[in-house]
Formats: C-alpha cells, structure tokens, sequence
C-alpha cells in the first residue's frame, strides 16, 4: 500500500493556490514548502525550509489555531496533496533522485490508489496504478507471468495449501532470524508474493518489486499489509535508493531475465555496508540430466505461443497425463526425473498436499517452466565467479532449493575496495 504521510505540495497544487489565494508565491518545482496560513485564507506563502529557521517556522504555525485547523481539512479533503511515507524507499531510476507526488487522482485515507510521482531532478514522470507505483510499461516480456498468478495467486501460499512450503523454503534458504523488525528489505521479483508474506511476517519493512502484472496479485493479498510496498519495476533500472537496504532477496527470478549476469550485478548496489544479499539461480544441467531436462527441447516453440493459449494447452496435457504421472512417480530414484522428461511438474512424494493441489501445482509449475521469454540456468562456478567479482564478503554458493543458491555480505569501505582487488 502507498500509504499517506506529512503534507507536501506538487505543481497543480500551486496552480489550485494562485486561485484560491490571489496571488502567486515564488516556488522551485515540486520542493517541500512549509504553508503559512491566516484566519480567512486572504493570504498564502510559501516559505522554503532554506529561508527561514526550523523555530521560526513553528512560531508562525503555532500563532493560529485556525490556520492549522484549516490546513488539516485541506489535507483530508485532498485540495493539496499529500506525500507518502514510501516515498523514503524509491528514487527515479534515470537518475537516482527523489521522488514526488506531482498529482492524487484517487486516494482513500490510507494510501495513493491512483496519480503521478515526478522526479525532483529530471521531472520524469511516473504513475501510480491501483495503489502501486509503476515505472515500466504495463505489458512486456514477462507477461506470461502476469497470468500464471493472476490464476495461481495464492497456489503457492502457505495459507492456502495448509502446509509451511514456502516458510521452511523461505528461512532455509535465507538462513535469516525471524524477527526483522527495524530493517529494510529489498524484494526483486515477488511473483505472486509468497516470500512477500513470509518476509513481512519478520516484521520488517518490505519493499517489493516485480516486472510483471504479477505486483497485482501480490497486492490483493500483501498490500493491505502496514509494513509492505509492492511496486512494478525493472531489474535494470530499479527505483530505489542505492546502499540503502538491510537485506536484498531475489530467489526465482534471476534465470528469467535478459542478461543474468547484469542482472546479478545491479542487486549489491542497494545494499548498505553490512547488509545481507541471498539470490538462486536455474542449475545447468551436463550430459544425461541435461537431456532430460526436455523443456529445453519444445521451449523454443512454446515460449512464442501466447500465454493464454499455452495455458490451457498445459492444463489439458497435465490433467489428461496425471494418473500416468502417479504410477511413474512411485518408480524409486527415477520416477520424478522421468515425469519432468514428460513435461509434468509432479511433486507427490515432495510435498504433502492433496492430490488436487498437487495437480494445481503442477499445471503452475509445468507452466512456469514452458512459458517464460527467457530462461538461462547457470553452473556453480559461474555463481561463484558472479560473486567474486562484487564487494560482498562472507560468501557461500551452494546447491539448493532452486538449483543454486548464493548469499553475501556487503563490505563496509575499505574492505569493499580490498575486496574488489
């Protein structure tokens, strides 16, 4: 959610002032102005922070009671609008400057559901859309994921499957304390947001961040949350304040964009001195489990199909293949393999679900594997080559939950440059 907070003023809040007020106050852009109110509103300034002292003003705010009972109706009622207290996380992803509300189209007394941020800088204008500040276009390459959780919202939710998946997978793979409270964590690609709630539930502030449609469903279960802002971005130009964040998570989605690598490269830059870094990666595969890992062999036809298509071309084939799935899951050692050589995500005998959300997650999953635009797995040495060349310290690459797992420390100077030799 995009929560309201403190008062702060936008260029069309300035025009709406020149006409209710008579005249027009000096202003630079859409900086914090302090309001100077008197008894009937026959006059309006607008005093910059840089003119006149921090006691001063409070003297003359305090000198009419009125004024300040005014100034409050005005804010409720939205003639001027109101910055958010998220606004301290993001930064312009052109230029790595602060943010501002520019215009409130629709709020309610919590948070923005619909208007314009600007850059203070470069006045770069970015929308907010159903209460989630948006700094890509809404269709792109990662479309196919937008409908996968758009239907499978709440598939992999702990919540909804009755079983602790994606807590134990969460906390296993992060290794982090359960109780977060008073850090900031930086989530790149949330899916659907079943780390989203589990990071939430530390107490921590959670930033969360994905390409796709995606942020909408994670919005309908995450956003009413106090301590979480789901915005849509680029992993390439990210908006957010850099060598700010306590801890940066991005499990599942690194294999899936463009350039992995680069990709890798952009998520220690947010991380402040000391903060923690976990990221997993697709394992490639050599030799006969490389040959059986068949996606690789029809992705190049399916990921061209449109999703919707694709999905219920994956649904028909799971559901009409699911009791030949059974029997070859109960073949010892081999049985999973052999089902994810037939293109079927079949988990019975990993998870304790039903059948029937065991058939749920494995048309998710078989869609998953076949649809995405871009999916480049990765060898343990590459990681390990990724992370050495970062200032990040305390360094274990490991095989794991998603293929491979990697964690790090950001070095604090002199360190970080020691590291970088």
């Amino acid at each position: 959610m995009f929560r309201l907070h403190d008062a702060q003023l936008g260029q069309t809040s300035w025009n709406q002032w020149q006409g209710r007020c008579g005249h027009q106050p000096q202003i630079r852009g859409t900086q914090i102005f302090t309001l100077v109110l008197d008894v009937h509103c026959e006059s309006f300034s607008a005093i910059a922070p840089d003119v006149i002292d921090k006691k001063s003003q409070i003297s003359i705010l305090a000198a009419s009671v009125k004024a300040y009972v005014a100034f409050e109706r005005l804010i409720e009622t939205g003639e001027i609008f109101v910055r958010t207290e998220h606004l301290k996380y993001l930064a312009c992803p052109q230029c790595k400057q602060t943010l501002v509300i520019l215009e409130v189209e629709k709020r309610n007394s919590q948070s923005v559901e619909a208007g314009t941020l600007q850059c203070s800088s470069c006045r770069q204008k970015y929308g907010i859309v159903r209460h989630i500040p948006r700094f890509v276009a809404l269709e792109n390459y990662a479309s196919g994921f937008g409908l996968q959780w758009a239907i499978h919202a709440r598939t992999q939710y702990d919540s909804y499957s009755g079983a602790n998946i994606s807590e134990t997978r969460f906390f296993n793979e992060t290794r982090w304390p359960k109780d977060l409270k008073g850090q900031v964590i930086l989530e790149v690609g949330s899916g659907s947001g079943r780390f989203t709630e589990q990071a939430a539930s530390t107490g921590a502030m959670v930033v969360s961040m994905d390409y796709s449609q995606a942020v909408e469903a994670n919005y309908a279960s995450n956003g009413d949350r106090d301590n979480v802002l789901i915005v849509q971005g680029d992993i390439y130009n990210m908006p957010f304040r850099e060598n700010y964040f306590d801890k940066v998570l991005c499990i599942g989605v690194l294999q899936h964009t463009p350039k992995v690598e680069e990709s890798f490269m952009q998520l220690p830059q947010y991380l402040k001195p000391g903060g923690e870094m976990v990221i997993d990666v697709y394992r490639k595969f050599a030799g006969l489990l490389g040959l059986l890992r068949t996606r690789y062999w029809v992705r190049p036809i399916t990921r061209r199909i449109p999703a919707e298509r694709l999905y219920a071309l994956v649904k028909r084939y799971v559901e009409s293949m699911w009791p030949i799935s059974g029997w070859i899951s109960k073949i010892p050692r081999i049985g999973r393999n052999l089902n994810l050589a037939l293109l079927i995500a079949d988990y019975r005998g990993v998870y304790t679900l039903s059948d029937e959300m065991l058939r749920e997650w494995a048309i998710l999953d078989t869609f998953d594997k076949l649809s995405p635009a871009y999916d480049y797995p990765q060898t343990l040495e590459t990681v390990k080559t990724w992370f050495l060349q970062t200032d990040l310290i305390n360094v274990q690459v490991q095989y794991g939950y998603n293929g491979i797992e990697g964690r790090g420390t950001k070095a604090f100077g002199f360190f970080s440059e020691l590291n970088r030799k």
